[in-house]
């Protein structure tokens, strides 16, 4: 599974890739973070890469102890510690890059090494790469793959988004066994839900949808008039893209709902996506 991680400066990209660290087995983990480093006053002024699941550390960027010919902004950026970095990356079951970016774009070794992590199937690993919203070059195109949840990380939404990821983490055996037009579909709607901070919503098609419609702690069934899908908390009738449960039709402790959505209808279209029906 593949997970990009967009937003401007500031906005907690980096964070985010922190703390699902935290949230996940160090031993199951490879990668690394890019981390500020301060002077005395406070001010930025480089970065280090820092290692996932290990203690070591990186310095590749400053603003006067870097001697390099190349410059971003006001840093000196050595592309020999860029090179360097990807050895750090392991055949993990998680793995974590931040950042793809402006400095990262000089090194030869990173682009390349990025372009095959995107293009091979990683179907027994997460992957979970930090991207500049910037118009850098060659993460455009990684950008535009369907098979790439990609995530625009607001401050609305950034609290909840290393919740999302440990539950993709979680469940993303099953998430494997969705053919390949339900996995578009639902990285799509999972998208959509996170850019619009709809939360109930991003975490139920994880946690329940996907199972649901491949027959795990639930099912679909189909009847004369639409379909039944039982759940966690009973049976609920699907038909005309509406649903009998509290979450759809704003009850209890839904009332302040958004949408008129919910993990049973999301369950039916994945279903009906593997089934070829339109029922």
């Amino acid at each position: 599974m593949k997970i990009l991680l967009t937003a401007p400066p500031r906005t907690g990209k980096s964070t985010i890739v922190t703390k699902l660290a935290e949230r996940l087995p160090r031993e199951q983990l490879s990668g690394f973070i890019s981390a500020e480093r301060r002077d005395a006053e406070g001010e930025r002024e480089g970065f280090v890469f820092c290692e996932v699941g290990g203690e070591r550390e990186l310095p590749f960027a400053h603003t006067t102890n870097i001697a390099s010919d190349i410059q971003v902004g006001r840093y000196k950026v050595d592309v020999s510690k860029i090179d360097e970095v990807v050895t750090w990356i392991k055949d993990t079951p998680v793995l974590l890059i931040d950042e793809i970016g402006p400095m990262e774009a000089y090194s030869p070794i990173f682009i390349e090494c990025m372009q095959q992590l995107f293009t091979v199937p990683q179907k027994n690993r997460l992957l979970v790469v930090t991207i500049t919203p910037l118009e850098v070059a060659f993460p455009q195109p990684f950008k535009e793959r369907i098979d790439t949840i990609l995530v625009e990380v607001t401050f609305e939404n950034r609290d909840v988004v290393p919740k999302i990821l440990e539950a993709l983490y979680q469940y993303q055996t099953w998430y494997r066994e969705l053919t390949k037009s339900q996995q578009e579909y639902f990285n799509q709607q999972l998208k959509n839900y996170l850019k619009n901070n709809h939360r109930t919503m991003a975490m139920k098609i994880i946690d329940n949808s996907i199972g649901y419609a491949l027959g795990y702690g639930g099912e679909v069934q189909p009847v004369a008039e639409g379909f039944d899908v039982v759940g966690k908390h009973g049976k609920y009738h699907i038909r005309n893209n509406t649903c009998t449960c509290d979450l759809f039709n704003h009850h209890g402790e839904f009332a302040d709902e958004p949408l008129h959505d919910c993990s049973h209808l999301q369950a039916v279209k994945l279903y009906q996506i593997g089934e070829g029906s339109d029922r």
